[in-house]
């Protein structure tokens, strides 16, 4: 992780603009695949809702149970979260050079949790965007776009120091869980069923 942060940390435009893709596309995409998935394919919607709410609620089980601390966090001694240890060269991106928001800020504080790190929840609601949409896009540039996100996700939390890798593959295993969980909690949903579907009836069915 100090690798590559290091080979990239001196181009500050482009550190700005994985700052930015970090804090902005968590969000909007995953609210835009929500809204498309509940316009276009609204039965696929159901049971991906109850997918994203069972990873999500895992994920904040694993941050109340087991916190951790992001590698940004290292050697930031000016910080009030930070652990103050020289022998970790990270750089907390968002400080220096900065961008378009920050965790230091009074209003971050008061909101989030500094010791989130594992699982790493940008890696899997990435995911979910994927397998959620993938099935269902119709051209291949949609469909590249999609599969690339994850991989530019893992980029992101990595080169700007608010994961590991291996938080990456917490994400990962809190939406395996999730999916298994979410599919069966979806057919008692508003929208779902409570009868067994059809044979080839699939969590990846098209349109």
């Amino acid at each position: 992780e100090r690798g590559i942060q290091r080979m990239f940390i001196d181009w500050d435009w482009f550190i700005i603009f994985w700052n930015f893709f970090y804090g902005f596309m968590h969000f909007a995409a995953t609210i835009g695949a929500m809204v498309y998935l509940y316009v276009s394919h609204p039965a696929r919607y159901v049971r991906w809702r109850a997918v994203g709410l069972s990873t999500t609620a895992l994920a904040l089980i694993g941050f109340a149970t087991f916190p951790l601390m992001p590698p940004r966090l290292l050697g930031e001694c000016a910080s009030a979260f930070g652990a103050c240890d020289q022998r970790y060269d990270f750089v907390d991106t968002l400080v220096d050079p900065g961008g378009f928001w920050s965790f230091d800020s009074a209003a971050m504080q008061e909101i989030s949790n500094q010791y989130a790190a594992m699982p790493s929840l940008h890696i899997a609601w990435a995911l979910w965007c994927t397998v959620g949409l993938y099935p269902v896009l119709r051209t291949r540039w949609s469909k590249g776009l999609i599969a690339l996100y994850p991989v530019l996700t893992l980029f992101s939390i990595i080169v700007t120091a608010n994961h590991y890798w291996i938080d990456a593959v917490g994400g990962i295993a809190v939406l395996a869980l999730g999916l298994t969980v979410g599919q069966s909690l979806s057919r008692f949903l508003p929208g779902g069923t409570r009868t067994p579907r059809p044979v080839g009836d699939t969590l990846d069915d098209g349109p």
